[in-house]
């Protein structure tokens, strides 16, 4: 670093206080925008639909879902296609938080189970505890159209649980999620084929089987 020769160090001493200043503006400038572009939490979009694959490797389970969600009135629905080792099933699980009720329905067999539901509706949405690390673009960058902007959080739960997830710049569209842990291994998720708003305003109505 360049120092100040004695004799400019009291005649520059206003100058060198503008400089400061300036510097002192600058930097508080630069952290500001530093910190505005730092993608924070965010939640998805009140209501959509899409696709899932669930695997959880260590209890040879895998799920394929058809999901419904609707934040607004707290209710979710999933058409699932499930493995686990060598069987398959599938079921039409439908849960209303409001009204703390579930149906799940075997399709292979047509029996409905109704129980009480009490548990509380989550946001799809990073996680609380979980920090932006990265962002990654999934395609061409700089061709419009051509990709979609990721960011990454990541972070360290309660239970010592480890989380990692992918999450859209635009409207925060979840695209994957990992979780370990000592209680449950590893699990991840995948999110495609999503479309905002729920098309069927019936679909969360109970199935014929359960009337």
């Amino acid at each position: 670093m360049t120092s100040v020769a004695p004799f400019q160090r009291f005649a520059g001493a206003r100058a060198e206080k503008k400089t400061m200043l300036r510097a002192v503006v600058v930097s508080a400038f630069f952290l500001v925008v530093v910190s505005a572009q730092r993608p924070s939490r965010c939640v998805s979009p009140p209501q959509w639909e899409g696709r899932l694959i669930e695997i959880d490797p260590s209890k040879m389970f895998e799920r394929r879902a058809n999901l419904s969600y609707d934040a607004t009135n707290k209710r979710v629905r999933t058409i699932d296609e499930i493995e686990e080792g060598s069987e398959r099933d599938f079921y039409d699980e439908i849960s209303l938080f409001e009204k703390k009720v579930h149906y799940s329905v075997n399709l292979k067999t047509k029996q409905c189970n109704k129980t009480a539901l009490d548990k509380e509706f989550r946001p799809v949405e990073v996680p609380l505890f979980a920090n932006f690390t990265d962002e990654v673009y999934l395609g061409i960058s700089g061709l419009i159209g051509a990709g979609v902007l990721e960011n990454i959080f990541q972070g360290n739960d309660a239970d010592k649980g480890r989380y990692s997830g992918a999450w859209t710049e635009l409207y925060c569209i979840p695209v994957t999620d990992t979780y370990l842990s000592m209680s449950t291994g590893y699990v991840h998720w995948s999110f495609y084929d999503v479309s905002p708003g729920i098309k069927n305003v019936n679909v969360f109505n109970p199935p014929p089987e359960c009337q």
